[in-house]
């Protein structure tokens, strides 16, 4: 008999446009005096490695130039984009993290996504697309 997994998140996916997403609110927390908290809904990606999210973002929450992180390049479907990456302070399912973003001016993504590194690997996430949801579950 498999494993059972015990959540604790049900998630709905939202609508957004024609198209049903798995969507998560992500709070970005304060890096700095100068900031200050900042509030996004985000895709959950499975296929992201690193979260992305445009570079308006940055001066928000306290990091007044996005091109002080990491250079990279984001490739998926739609292309690629120039990146620039930051270890911020996230509070994501009620969880607070620290985890790479990916900053982008500008942001050739419908949506911000939330990816894997660093975040799925604190939670059990479960998709179950023919009913529209998903469940979270924190790891211990």
């Amino acid at each position: 008999m498999p494993a059972r997994l015990d959540f604790d998140l049900p998630v709905s996916y939202r609508n957004i446009g024609n198209k049903s997403l798995p969507m998560a609110t992500v709070t970005f927390l304060p890096a700095g005096a100068s900031g200050r908290e900042f509030q996004s809904w985000a895709i959950v990606d499975s296929g992201a490695e690193v979260s992305h999210f445009p570079a308006d973002v940055c001066p928000v929450i306290g990091i007044p130039d996005f091109r002080t992180g990491i250079a990279d390049t984001a490739k998926g479907i739609g292309g690629q984009v120039d990146t620039w990456v930051h270890i911020v302070h996230l509070r994501v399912f009620n969880i607070e993290l620290n985890a790479p973003v990916a900053f982008a001016d500008p942001f050739n993504f419908d949506y911000p996504l939330l990816g894997r590194l660093d975040v799925f690997s604190r939670f059990k996430i479960c998709f179950r697309e023919s009913r529209s949801v998903f469940h979270v579950a924190t790891t211990p």
